[in-house]
């Protein structure tokens, strides 16, 4: 395997990387650049942020491979795919809340209110 048939190789098919014994950064590029899903295949020591940002730009679903996310890369992410929000760490998931979201949450603390709210009146009620 000579670098110069594996970058030919990736370019056609990002995902023959998982294939290549010796995987290159330049390979790396070339691979999630045709498929951002090929990340998947690509060794952690190689995982940079610049090949992670590739990824997720040609597939924002690609972040669900990435361990150590940036809010850069999440907004690329949900740039390329909104579908990618359900792969954010918890970190940044807050920063991608839609208003259906604060409403379902408002309706939780509201519903969580009422019964702190009513088991405080029913233990005033016991003691008077």
């Amino acid at each position: 395997q000579t670098e110069e048939i594996c970058k030919r190789a990736v370019q056609q098919n990002g995902l023959a990387v998982q294939y290549i014994k010796t995987q290159t950064e330049e390979i790396c590029k070339h691979a999630v650049q045709q498929n951002g899903l090929s990340l998947g295949y690509i060794k952690d020591q190689l995982r940079t942020d610049e090949i992670c940002k590739l990824a997720v730009q040609q597939n924002g679903m690609a972040l669900i491979y990435i361990k150590c996310q940036t809010l850069e890369i999440c907004k690329l992410a949900m740039k390329q795919n909104k579908n990618a929000r359900k792969f954010i760490s918890q970190a940044y998931d807050i920063y991608f809340l839609t208003g259906a979201d604060y409403y379902r949450f408002g309706v939780e603390i509201l519903y969580a209110y009422c019964i702190v709210s009513f088991a405080v009146l029913a233990q005033k009620f016991r003691n008077s």
